[in-house]
């Protein structure tokens, strides 16, 4: 947070302690909530003060607060993360993982192929929620890579859930997506990464072109281009 979030922090956090009848805290008191909360977004904070009043019973603590903020990061849990990790075993698979889970991954891998599953995934969660802790006692926040996969397919399925999960933003997925075949049904995956869905023509029509053009204009959040079909000019 800066300074000029600092009168929103201070108005939410007392209406929050108001709602338990707690007293407005000291100026003393106001201040060490501020140097504690103040390393995170406004955004994040405000975010874990509306979800702190809507499921606890008790006014929160600083802690209360710092610990929801963590768990808002957007990391998965670690059985989440083992399962999105262990598709880097297939070369056709697109991953899109984060940092703490990539490193993971490469102290499992070799475990695992000595055939020993269960280890793997021990130490794969172990080193994991050791990485995450670490990460987040220094702030950093998750960020999302992406491990191409030789199956186009498979590609688009993963870059288009990544976008609809907000781990990748619309334009970065566009760029990885592969060249689609001209007997693909595309019209989903171009509403999914646009966030609305522009007409197409039928099956038959569908050309890599416009599927290359509609995706980008509307990332753009423009209207497509008009493009002729090779079946209309023959």
């Amino acid at each position: 947070m800066n300074t000029s979030e600092a009168h929103a922090f201070e108005t939410e956090l007392l209406g929050l302690l108001e709602l338990y009848g707690k007293p407005a805290p000291t100026d003393a008191a106001l201040a060490l909530w501020w140097r504690t909360l103040e390393p995170f977004p406004w955004s994040v904070v405000s975010q874990a003060l509306s979800a702190h009043a809507a499921e606890c019973q008790f006014a929160p603590t600083p802690a209360d607060l710092v610990g929801r903020i963590r768990a808002l990061d957007g990391r998965p849990a670690p059985e989440e993360a083992w399962s999105l990790a262990i598709e880097a075993m297939d070369e056709a698979a697109t991953v899109v993982w984060t940092g703490e889970m990539a490193e993971a991954w490469g102290v499992a891998a070799p475990i695992l192929e000595t055939g020993d599953k269960v280890g793997a995934r021990q130490a794969f969660a172990a080193t994991y929620a050791r990485l995450v802790a670490d990460a987040r006692r220094a702030l950093v926040p998750a960020a999302w890579r992406v491990s191409l996969g030789n199956d186009p397919e498979r590609r688009t399925v993963a870059l288009t859930r990544a976008v609809e999960q907000e781990r990748l933003p619309r334009q970065q997925a566009a760029a990885l997506l592969p060249p689609p075949r001209p007997d693909t049904d595309v019209a989903a995956v171009a509403g999914l990464l646009a966030g609305n869905v522009h007409p197409l023509p039928d099956l038959q029509a569908r050309n890599a072109r416009r599927f290359i053009a509609t995706v980008r204009a509307a990332l753009a959040g423009k209207e497509p281009p008009q493009i002729e079909d090779a079946s209309e000019s023959a």
